[in-house]
């Protein structure tokens, strides 16, 4: 079990790393294309420009509307945050010799697809918390949205369903190994 939450974290401490590189190039190719420096100020180059972007992230104040539900409006984002962060549990992790993930489960690919669709309902929540027509409105039509997205996408993980025959993540992983 050790073994698994030891491969678990390093690969999230790889996600959270690709995302500061990634982050860092994207600032430098929109300074880039507006003919402006881009990130210079932190650290060799900008490299650590993203350590205060993230520390000015997390204490920016939090606006909430005077007719708002404060309970509702808190929670439609961490529903959100929670769904979407559920959904990586089931996906498993090439680490050379082992494939390891938090949890393999036989169904991880249905898991992992009624897991996301909940996201939706963050969404609504948020927008109905709001207290605003217009909120609810657009929260709405993006649950909406992506509820007719998720046809296709079940579709299309349908027929690697059945080219694999399991709906196991590792499984699947496996069946493209040979």
């Amino acid at each position: 079990l050790s073994e698994v939450v030891l491969y678990a974290l390093s690969a999230a401490d790889l996600t959270m790393l690709a995302a500061l590189v990634f982050i860092y190039g994207e600032r430098k190719v929109a300074g880039w294309i507006q003919a402006r420096v881009g990130p210079a100020r932190c650290g060799p180059y900008g490299l650590l420009q993203s350590f205060p972007d993230a520390i000015k992230l997390l204490v920016k104040e939090h606006i909430v509307p005077a007719e708002a539900d404060r309970i509702l409006h808190f929670m439609g984002p961490v529903v959100f945050l929670i769904a979407s962060a559920l959904a990586f549990a089931v996906i498993p992790w090439d680490l050379g010799k082992t494939t390891a993930g938090i949890m393999d489960a036989n169904i991880g690919l249905l898991y992992a697809a009624a897991v996301s669709s909940l996201a939706m309902a963050g969404i609504v929540i948020g927008g109905w918390g709001s207290n605003n027509k217009w909120s609810l409105l657009g929260a709405i039509r993006a649950a909406a949205q992506m509820v007719s997205y998720e046809v296709p996408m079940l579709l299309a993980l349908l027929c690697i369903v059945m080219q694999a025959e399991t709906l196991s993540m590792a499984g699947i992983v496996a069946n493209q190994q040979g």
